[in-house]
């Protein structure tokens, strides 16, 4: 069976809010690191799809974690 679909969280913010009022206060090094990794691609290819990515990572943490 399918995991079910969570869509990217549909929200302003900004990636100092993101890095350390979110993902840090998780306490959670995986999430913190996705965090990193999708601001450092936004940056690269200047796409905001990444925040997205990052804000539904601290939203709902990945189940292998």
């Amino acid at each position: 069976m399918d995991a079910p679909h969570h869509p990217v969280p549909d929200r302003k913010a900004d990636w100092p809010r993101i890095q350390k009022d979110a993902a840090i206060a998780t306490g959670n090094e995986h999430t913190i690191k996705l965090a990193y990794a999708c601001l450092k691609e936004s940056e690269a290819y200047q796409d905001a799809t990444y925040m997205g990515f990052a804000l539904r990572e601290i939203d709902i943490p990945a189940p292998f974690v």
